[in-house]
């Protein structure tokens, strides 16, 4: 019988040993993934912020060549050539390098993918603009028909949306025209951007706050009642 009892007593602490071990296990475990998914957040959080600085500056760029480009057109006969900034990208390759992507609402995405898609065309015709060895003289006169006009840059062609057909145009003109409609497409999608911002910074602060029992997994009900508090 006293066998019995010490073999019971060995055998209750070994399990309660072993569950114990299992318990600290558990709890090491979820805080790992916790302090994945905070470093994952603020990840993405840095990625958004250098893209919603990145989206003001261009805009930025955009009110400046625009200006630029106004002032030249309207400024009369010159031999001034057109220098014009180009915008910047750094934060959108980051990001997609990064692959946040997955971690932003698809409508955010689409936008900066649209936006950042005009960005590289508007770049590559501002570069041409800059070292167009054919540009002729900013309001140097040309003959057309029975009138004369005033040159101010090659003109392209290119196609356009509203018309669904190819238009000719000063290469001058169509960057303004995109530098308008870029800077447009940035103030719509800037609210959107801040608010996904917004959303992920919240939730880290939340957990930042919450006490360690409510951190040990997102899932638990502790923490359910942690961030959800006050909301009732």
């Amino acid at each position: 019988m006293r066998y019995q009892n010490l073999m019971t007593q060995h055998l209750l602490g070994f399990f309660a040993t072993l569950i114990a071990t299992l318990i600290g296990v558990y709890i090491a475990f979820y805080l790992e993934r916790i302090a994945e998914k905070r470093n994952q957040q603020r990840q993405i959080a840095n990625y958004l912020e250098s893209l919603n600085k990145e989206l003001k500056l261009n805009k930025s760029i955009t009110n400046g060549n625009f200006e630029v480009l106004s002032n030249l057109q309207d400024s009369g006969s010159s031999d001034t050539y057109y220098s014009l900034e180009p915008y910047n990208t750094d934060a959108w390759d980051a990001a997609i390098q990064g692959q946040i992507i997955e971690s932003i609402s698809s409508e955010v995405h689409g936008d900066l993918q649209e936006i950042y898609s005009d960005i590289r065309s508007t770049n590559e015709l501002i570069r041409r603009i800059r070292v167009e060895s054919l540009q002729p003289e900013v309001g140097e006169s040309e003959s057309k028909g029975e009138i004369e006009i005033d040159r101010r840059t090659i003109t392209v062609q290119h196609w356009d949306d509203n018309t669904e057909s190819i238009r000719e145009v000063g290469l001058a003109e169509l960057i303004s025209r995109k530098a308008n409609a870029l800077g447009m497409s940035v103030d719509r999608v800037l609210p959107k951007l801040e608010e996904e911002l917004d959303q992920i910074q919240n939730f880290d602060d939340r957990d930042e706050s919450a006490p360690n029992e409510a951190r040990i997994g997102y899932n638990t009900d502790a923490y359910k009642l942690w961030t959800n508090r006050g909301k009732n």
